[in-house]
């Protein structure tokens, strides 16, 4: 796995093996391989046997986002690794602190155009969401938009709940605690389509916005050379893990994450998709890769 232990992706990891080591009566073991944003753990399951017994859990950062801010990254998710499901989704809100005047995408343009300064938003680095979003959004309206760079999630919600800053993008999962205790606002979905439980939010797509999206993702791949029937098997038996209603609401919906149980062909359509979306955002962001 290309992260460390108890985020969310290392969860559902567990979750998926506890559920598959019962059905296969075999042992699964989830193994942390952290460092490099996610390199060490990929470039680990790329030299592996392609015998169906190592798989690589990793998120859209890993697999997408890598390719613009990395140099010569020793792997490509489509040259070294075969797809076994996108597992989960989450589509990411823009937050505003409470007492931050618009209520409105729209209000927070206009407020954004109107500051020769530009207004902040906090991020967790270059190549984040929050980066992106609002480098992409800036770009699409001329609004200004300042970035104010935190250590992680954890820090820029602190930062938020304390005022520092107004501004972020996250998934409505991590900004539930401030939503419940009234610190935190949602002005619209990056989203497609509304999501499930914030059916009253606005989307970026139709406000105006086609293609202003930002979502988390987890997937499981294999190493490039695993037989098909052996994909397949995996596939199939993720694909019915997730979709075990039990299953969905304990590990999934109630972590803020939407399933997506896609099949092996699925990983590789849903990354290069959101590769195109990325370029665009990466050059907004001016990011040069390091």
């Amino acid at each position: 796995m290309s992260s460390s232990p108890g985020g969310y992706l290392d969860i559902i990891s567990r979750a998926i093996g506890k559920e598959l080591q019962e059905r296969w009566r075999q042992p699964v073991i989830v193994e942390n391989k952290p460092g490099a944003s996610g390199v060490v753990g990929a470039v680990a399951v790329k030299n592996s046997q392609p015998d169906g017994y190592t798989w690589l859990a990793a998120t859209e950062a890993h697999l997408v986002t890598n390719k613009f801010t990395m140099k010569n990254l020793p792997y490509d998710y489509k040259r070294d690794f075969v797809g076994i499901s996108v597992l989960t989704r989450a589509d990411q809100v823009v937050v505003a602190t409470k007492s931050f005047p618009a209520n409105t995408l729209a209000e927070l343009i206009e407020m954004a155009k109107q500051d020769p300064k530009g207004l902040s938003y906090g991020s967790w680095g270059i190549g984040s969401h929050p980066h992106l979003f609002y480098s992409r959004l800036g770009g699409m309206t001329n609004a200004n938009f300042v970035m104010i760079p935190y250590k992680g999630v954890a820090p820029t919600m602190q930062a938020m709940s304390a005022g520092e800053v107004p501004l972020s993008v996250m998934s409505p999962g991590t900004a539930k605690p401030l939503l419940e205790a009234g610190r935190l606002k949602i002005l619209a979905a990056a989203a497609r389509k509304r999501l499930p439980d914030l059916p009253d939010v606005p989307t970026t797509e139709e406000l105006g916005f086609p293609g202003l999206t930002s979502a988390i993702y987890m997937v499981l791949l294999l190493p490039r050379e695993t037989p098909p029937d052996v994909v397949a098997k995996a596939s199939k038996a993720v694909q019915s893990v997730l979709k075990q209603p039990d299953f969905a609401a304990r590990t999934v919906t109630d972590h803020g994450f939407q399933v997506v149980a896609s099949d092996s062909a699925g990983v590789i359509t849903e990354m290069d998709e959101l590769g195109k979306l990325m370029a665009e955002s990466v050059k907004a962001a001016q990011i040069m890769a390091q």
